[in-house]
């Protein structure tokens, strides 16, 4: 197969379920293959990138096949698996390019593979911000012995897994988690997608939208109604909001922009309450900017179903 894809690989992991990656690497379908970084702890967050390493050819062919071994830190439960992926889907994808907010359209720089309790794993293909979903794969349950992951034969498991812990939730974040269920399967649920569409409403000169979903996709939105491509987002249901940014313009020309973090179980309650209610309409979820207190409001309607957002966390800044 020609090769002619200039892609790099990188590993992600949930912020607060660190992942300690053994074994990672594509298996392209001219048979060459090509490393994630492994060897390594992560907890970039979902979909977030992490580390690279440079090596091999810069022209690559699609991948064929994903291997994956992985430790959760957090269940102490080891995971391994062969992937295989949908070359054909996967090599229309990397040969695409992404729509910027510039007016650009930019190539796809970087496969992204997420590991998660339970055996989650996740694809992503990305392009600067933009960062798009290939898909979700389950990998198995397996035995991972402590020479794998450390090089210090002094430590015990209990102690290397402290240790990476502490690396990764400083501060007593680490003992927070390890209170808590270990919540496996989440990142596959998360991936679960609603016919909703984008509102920030006023009166304002509005410029651009970034949405952050919860399964860890990125697109951004036109707002300004003068863009000749409107979005990144190639599809019409979309995952459950994470994160919403936006810059617009005031009445006097002066430039701002606003930021809303969701509270990720309201966010699936709301959503999974209005769709039921109303499963053959469209959601909108509207954000409106307040000027006193600096605030964002943000609420989800469905024909005659209405909620607003308690929970969120917003800011809005000179731009």
């Amino acid at each position: 197969m020609a090769k002619g894809l200039n892609w790099l690989a990188t590993e992600s992991a949930p912020r607060d379920y660190p992942a300690y990656v053994v074994d990672a690497l594509f298996v392209l379908d001219d048979g060459t293959v090509e490393g994630v970084p492994d060897d390594r702890l992560t907890n970039t967050g979902w979909g977030q990138p992490g580390s690279i390493q440079i090596i091999g050819d810069d022209e690559k062919a699609v991948p064929a096949q994903l291997g994956v071994k992985w430790f959760d830190l957090v269940s102490r439960k080891g995971y391994s698996g062969k992937l295989a992926m949908q070359a054909e889907q996967m090599g229309s994808v990397l040969r695409q390019t992404i729509p910027q907010p510039d007016g650009t359209r930019t190539p796809v720089d970087y496969l992204r593979v997420g590991f998660a309790p339970g055996g989650d794993v996740a694809v992503w293909v990305s392009s600067q911000r933009v960062n798009h979903m290939i898909g979700m794969f389950k990998a198995a349950p397996t035995q991972i012995s402590l020479s794998e992951m450390s090089k210090d034969p002094a430590l015990t498991e209990d102690q290397f897994i402290r240790k990476m812990l502490d690396a990764a939730l400083p501060d007593g974040k680490a003992q927070e988690i390890l209170a808590r269920p270990v919540p496996e399967g989440r990142w596959l649920a998360l991936d679960r997608r609603f016919n909703w569409q984008t509102s920030v409403i006023g009166q304002f000169a509005g410029d651009d939208l970034w949405v952050e979903y919860a399964n860890g996709e990125v697109d951004w939105f036109d707002l300004s109604g003068k863009r000749e491509i409107g979005t990144s987002s190639s599809t019409g249901s979309k995952a459950i909001p994470d994160l919403m940014e936006f810059g617009w313009a005031g009445p006097t020309g002066k430039k701002f922009r606003a930021r809303v973090e969701f509270d990720q179980e309201e966010v699936i309650a709301a959503f999974g309450r209005l769709s039921a209610q109303s499963p053959d309409v469209p959601m909108i979820l509207e954000a409106e900017p307040q000027d006193q207190g600096r605030e964002v409001g943000v609420y989800l309607r469905a024909g005659q179903a209405f909620y607003r957002f308690t929970k969120v966390r917003s800011g809005i800044w000179d731009g």
